[in-house]
């Protein structure tokens, strides 16, 4: 949606601001794919296109970039029906370096949840027949 606030505002108004995160995301333009669902019984199954979506979140620990977290979505299209499938979600377990006080709401959480609902709300068609180019960015938030 052109005017829906971008994702790194999203998640810089979210996020600790006493902290900096490192955010990546890279993404692939759709390309066809083998159909999500079975066609009916004498039915030619639907295009379907697919295109890949990850996140990865670092932090500066000790003047170095330390990994915490990513997460991997694949977004499935057909004329009709998008399908948003988490591929992949870890973290190395080095959030603790942040040394967030107890009771903080989790910023992989957030991260994960304010990331999908933007694929989600990027998605919202108005012309189906438009695809989206190859893309990256890289986003710091503090």
């Amino acid at each position: 949606m052109a005017d829906s606030p971008s994702l790194k505002s999203k998640l810089a108004a979210s996020l600790p601001v006493q902290q900096r995160f490192v955010i990546h995301h890279l993404s692939t333009p759709p390309s066809p794919s083998a159909a999500l669902y079975s066609a009916p019984p004498s039915q030619i199954p639907e295009k379907t296109t697919c295109e890949s979506h990850f996140l990865s979140v670092t932090i500066r620990h000790n003047d170095r970039r330390i990994q915490i977290f990513a997460l991997e979505v694949l977004i499935y299209a057909t004329q009709d029906l998008i399908t948003l499938f988490v591929s992949k979600a870890d973290s190395t377990g080095y959030i603790h370096l942040l040394k967030l006080p107890k009771g903080t709401p989790s910023p992989l959480r957030t991260i994960s949840s304010i990331f999908i609902t933007h694929l989600v709300e990027s998605r919202q068609r108005k012309d189906p027949s438009k695809t989206r180019a190859n893309t990256s960015s890289t986003t710091e938030v503090s």
